[in-house]
């Protein structure tokens, strides 16, 4: 598997080869499959006071679907436009050595949820081999010079950290003053329509917390 990122049909696909093992695809039998599942079914009833049995057996099982056609192989991932990508190979290198079924989608979706950037995502398992997500962006809409930093303001007053500012300079407003990141988008929804008026203004002060 070629280890690069590539833009096919607007789905950015992230090539894992770098914290997966290349595997040729395996024909899997479908009766040794639920074969095999009927005998864990049974083995389970006989040792249900014995905990670690169980899961001993259940990571026998999740290896062999893994080596049996149902590894992770691909991750499908829309709607990222200003997500650091790199973030993405942390999570999914801890399921490098398990089926696609024993990924934990919830924890998956936690993870994501993490980035600054991520309003929304959503997590899907597709057989055999593959995790697609889509991703619902923050909306960037003003930098905000504070005492401390200078940070992205997103469209419901949310700071953005750990973002190259200089991307933004030239297309985003600056503003400044207590709270400004909180009480700049009405102002902003008013300035879009006079795009004459919203072109000439650069800068903005929020003053005492009330006025502009």
């Amino acid at each position: 598997m070629m280890n690069k990122v590539a833009v096919i049909n607007n789905y950015l696909t992230i090539g894992i080869g770098k914290i997966l093992k290349k595997r040729k695809f395996k024909k899997f039998n479908i009766p040794t499959f639920f074969s095999f599942i009927f005998i864990f079914g049974i083995i389970s009833l006989g040792v249900q006071l014995q905990p670690n049995k169980i899961q001993n057996l259940a990571k026998m099982i999740d290896l062999f679907l893994a080596n049996n056609g149902f590894s992770l192989k691909n991750v499908e991932i829309t709607g990222m436009k200003y997500t650091n990508k790199k973030e993405f190979f942390e999570i999914f290198n801890n399921y490098k050595n398990s089926s696609i079924f024993s990924m934990d989608l919830s924890k998956i979706h936690r993870e994501i949820l993490k980035n600054n950037w991520v309003s929304q995502n959503y997590v899907e398992r597709v057989l055999p081999d593959t995790i697609k997500i889509k991703i619902v962006e923050n909306e960037p809409i003003a930098i905000w010079q504070n005492n401390i930093s200078n940070n992205i303001v997103t469209k419901d007053g949310e700071l953005v950290f750990d973002v190259d500012i200089n991307k933004f300079k030239n297309k985003l407003p600056i503003i400044n003053g207590n709270q400004a990141n909180k009480n700049i988008g009405p102002l902003l929804d008013i300035l879009k329509s006079n795009e004459f008026l919203s072109r000439e203004i650069w800068s903005l002060s929020f003053i005492n917390m009330r006025r502009w």
